[in-house]
């Protein structure tokens, strides 16, 4: 093998290492902006049910049980 075959292949793989390292970096990137996407998701539907926890007051509760409950 000559020097300029063994310099060429180390140029190669220098340039396959560093475009693999973009592809990772790149694909972290992208599943992190995923799960905070996904945790923001989780958060409004949480929220949404806070909102309609808070909208049913035991008295509706109740008043829903009972209407169920008096049939029998």
């Amino acid at each position: 093998m000559t020097i300029e075959a063994i310099f060429l292949t180390q140029i190669a793989s220098i340039i396959v290492f560093v475009i693999a390292l973009f592809v990772l970096y790149r694909v972290l990137v992208e599943q992190k902006d995923a799960t905070i996407q996904l945790q923001k998701e989780n958060i409004a539907y949480i929220k949404d049910q806070l909102v309609e926890a808070k909208s049913q007051s035991p008295e509706i509760i109740v008043q829903s049980l009972s209407v169920r409950v008096k049939p029998l």
